[in-house]
């Protein structure tokens, strides 16, 4: 069975250790989002494709010039016409530190597992994560970019590369509690010199409460 409610525990403890991290200067949010998800594959035995749409969360500490954020994400992926679903589940860590003023560059793991008539698929990644963001024109609206790399292990598959990217854009009205955003991710395992290779992309909406 879906349970995208999963995620809620996390914002949960976040929210309730938001007054304890206000006293040491912390800035504490969670964010609440909805994603329409492309995932491809390439294989000689041919192509595949599933979409579909996902519901996840994310939470995230800043202390100083030190950045956490852990993300979770569930839902279900259609293969076509084919009325079967797969389930999906992703999600992340990342440790980052700002070595100047928007810039930050982390690293943490990431998983996601996808369940295919009953066999799990899973791919472990290790990033290696750089992030910009910045106001544009005004600072209630703010956009960022991202790039990752990392090795990844894909249920014993051998996938040698894999990277990603996203950008967004986020809007704080008066620089407020709530915050609307929107962006986009694309990343890419490969192996075989491209021989096979799995692409996911994703369009997310988002609403972010801002606790400190």
């Amino acid at each position: 069975m879906i349970r995208p409610l999963r995620a809620i525990p996390l914002l949960a403890l976040s929210a309730l250790a938001a007054p304890a991290a206000a006293q040491q200067g912390a800035a504490v949010s969670v964010t609440a989002r909805v994603t329409s998800l492309t995932m491809r594959s390439v294989a000689p035995a041919g192509r595949a494709s599933v979409n579909g749409a996902i519901l996840g969360g994310e939470a995230r500490l800043a202390v100083n010039f030190l950045t956490l954020r852990v993300a979770y994400a569930q839902g279900s992926l259609a293969r076509g016409s084919d009325p079967s679903r797969d389930l999906y589940v992703e999600g992340s860590g990342i440790l980052d530190i700002s070595p100047a003023p928007g810039l930050e560059i982390g690293i943490g793991p990431y998983v996601r597992s996808r369940v295919v008539d009953d066999v799990r698929q899973r791919l472990v990644v290790w990033r290696l994560r750089g992030r910009y963001e910045g106001s544009v024109g005004t600072p209630a609206l703010r956009a960022w970019l991202e790039a990752t790399a990392g090795k990844p292990d894909y249920s014993g598959d051998g996938f040698g590369t894999w990277w990603g990217g996203s950008a967004g854009l986020v809007f704080r009205p008066n620089g407020g509690v709530l915050g609307f955003g929107a962006s986009y991710a694309i990343d890419e395992a490969r192996a075989n010199r491209g021989a096979r290779r799995e692409t996911v992309e994703g369009l997310t909406v988002s609403v972010s409460a801002y606790l400190r």
